[in-house]
């Protein structure tokens, strides 16, 4: 007996690679089936493989955000590239490193944009989508940074055209010209104007040549334009200060997070929200006007008392700009809170779609075509962006952003941290629309 009960060597070795097998599993957060917060469980999947050009982070916390919502109701992710499990930015510790990594180092702390599956004990991540933890805030509240971060300077600060359309194109990422593309613009003009100089002398001007100068000279204009001048007309930022800006749902971790940066950038901020405390909250946070408005109610008497607040608070001529997040059925009364050449920008119900799908898709113009006749509402859509574009924005983030939070001008508003073993509360209390600022998610170990 004793005999038969010992393990074979086949056996022994087979116990060895199960047990190291073990070893390479982490527990995650795991959307069972498509449906409400009861879906979620915590379970042992694959550890992630990291390729040459990403980290691997070990997680200590990550946040909740609308689209972890959506997501976990539908019945596919939003992209083949993207993780079937949910969590959009996190916090933690390098573990490993990819042979094309240079700026990131094994035991460093850092904060970081993911493509998709946060919600887990470790995560790989694109080496250009990690930030450091900006100075003075503790790991865990680095979680309820990076996407809101980027979300919102993409949204209000870039410069990249406004796409007028709830439904990105999956090609719509590339809006501004590389370094290189402008370096071969401006060699191709000093190489025109260098041979016409050498040739001026022994020949006449003629239609071609003087064409390709013409040509030379549109095309460094044109890279200035996009490169040097922020000044340059037609060139300019969607939100710029002394401009007013309204953010619906401003007690949000969008809302909390949008308010505080608009006001350290010289905007003044017309906030909305539901209850007493969070429109008290948004006030605290630095918003110059409150306005209680609960898009919920479907009720368009109410959505005519903001219009007419609004005009109110703006001497009757509107805002520039309004961050929304409410649904396509208010279009035209935020549009009426607009003033003259303002711009609509909405942070939610966007997708990534093929392009030759886009207008077969309904538009926010089909709802009344004069609306968009000045291409001034649209969405951002960082969330379904490509990694080149979110690296582009994660830097100018990491140059623009980072410095004010560091110095306390912007600050992590965390509402509660809950265990992965709660994140059914936590996706409860999400859709509530009871909470102030971010919700964390900790790994229970």
């Amino acid at each position: 007996m004793e005999e038969m009960k010992s393990k074979t060597p086949f056996q022994a070795v087979k116990s060895r690679f199960t047990d190291r097998k073990k070893e390479k599993e982490m527990k995650a957060i795991v959307r069972e089936d498509p449906g409400g917060p009861e879906v979620l469980r915590v379970m042992r999947v694959p550890e992630p493989k990291i390729t040459d050009d990403e980290v691997l982070i070990r997680v200590a916390a990550t946040a909740l955000n609308g689209p972890d919502i959506i997501e976990r109701r539908v019945t596919y992710p939003p992209s083949k590239t993207q993780s079937p499990i949910l969590g959009l930015e996190c916090a933690g510790t390098i573990e490993k490193v990819g042979q094309n990594v240079k700026r990131w180092q094994v035991g460093q702390q850092v904060c970081a944009v993911t493509n998709g599956g946060a919600y887990a004990e470790k995560v790989a991540v694109p080496q250009g989508l990690v930030l450091p933890i900006p100075e003075g805030i503790p790991l865990a509240e680095a979680a309820s940074f990076p996407q809101v971060a980027c979300s919102v300077w993409a949204a209000l600060f870039t410069e990249d055209k406004l796409s007028v359309s709830y439904f990105l194109p999956e090609d719509a990422s590339k809006t501004s010209l590389s370094a290189g593309g402008s370096l071969l613009m401006a060699s191709t003009f000093w190489a025109a104007l260098t041979m016409k100089t050498r040739e001026a002398s022994r020949s006449p001007l003629c239609a071609g040549d003087s064409l390709l100068v013409v040509a030379c000279t549109v095309w460094v204009i044109l890279v200035l334009k996009v490169k040097l001048c922020s000044w340059f007309p037609g060139s300019r930022r969607r939100l710029n200060a002394g401009e007013t800006l309204m953010v619906h749902g401003g007690s949000g971790g969008i809302g909390t997070f949008t308010i505080q940066l608009a006001k350290q950038r010289g905007v003044k901020v017309i906030a909305t929200a539901v209850s007493d405390d969070q429109l008290r909250a948004c006030e605290e946070l630095g918003a110059d006007e409150c306005i209680a408005f609960n898009h919920k109610d479907k009720d368009k008497n109410k959505a005519e008392k903001l219009i007419e607040m609004v005009k109110s608070k703006t001497y009757g001529k509107g805002v520039d700009v309004i961050l929304s997040s409410l649904g396509i059925e208010y279009l035209l009364e935020e549009n009426a809170c607009l003033k003259v050449d303002g711009m609509l920008v909405s942070i939610v119900g966007c997708c990534a779609v093929h392009s030759d799908d886009c207008s077969r898709l309904p538009q926010p113009k089909s709802e009344n075509s004069k609306v968009q006749a000045r291409y001034n509402i649209g969405v951002a859509g960082f969330r379904y962006r490509n990694t080149q574009y979110k690296a582009r924005i994660v830097r100018e983030v990491e140059e623009h952003v980072w410095p004010l939070i560091a110095a306390g001008g912007v600050k992590p508003v965390v509402h509660h941290r809950f265990p992965f073993s709660e994140a059914t509360e936590a996706h409860r209390l999400m859709e509530s629309g009871e909470h102030v600022g971010k919700i964390l998610l900790i790994p229970d170990n």
